[in-house]
C-alpha cells in the first residue's frame, strides 16, 4: 500500500515498482492527477483533489475504512458495505 498526496513521491514510487518487481499488487492512494504513481499501481484509489491537506485527509478516513474492513473479515463478520 502506497500513499503519495501528489503521487509523484521518488521514493514512494521505487518502493512501488520494487513490490510489483516481486510479484506484489500495488494499492496507491493519491490525489492531485495521480501522479506516475497512479500509473503504477494495480489498484489506484484516487482522490481528485488538489489541496494536500485534503487529500491527506481523505486517505487518511479511506485507509480507516479499509482497516476496519480486513479486520472485520478477519474475525468472521460481515464486511463494511
Amino acid at each position: 500500500i502506497c500513499l503519495s498526496g501528489s503521487g509523484n513521491s521518488e521514493n514512494v514510487i521505487r518502493a512501488a515498482k520494487l513490490a510489483k518487481s516481486k510479484g506484489s499488487e500495488v494499492i496507491a492512494f493519491t490525489g492531485y492527477d495521480g501522479g506516475r504513481l497512479r500509473g503504477i499501481a494495480d489498484y489506484p484509489v484516487h482522490v481528485e483533489i488538489h489541496d494536500m491537506q485534503q487529500a491527506e485527509d481523505i486517505h487518511h478516513i479511506l485507509m480507516h475504512a479499509l482497516s476496519r474492513s480486513v479486520a472485520a473479515k478477519g474475525e468472521g463478520r460481515e464486511v463494511i458495505p
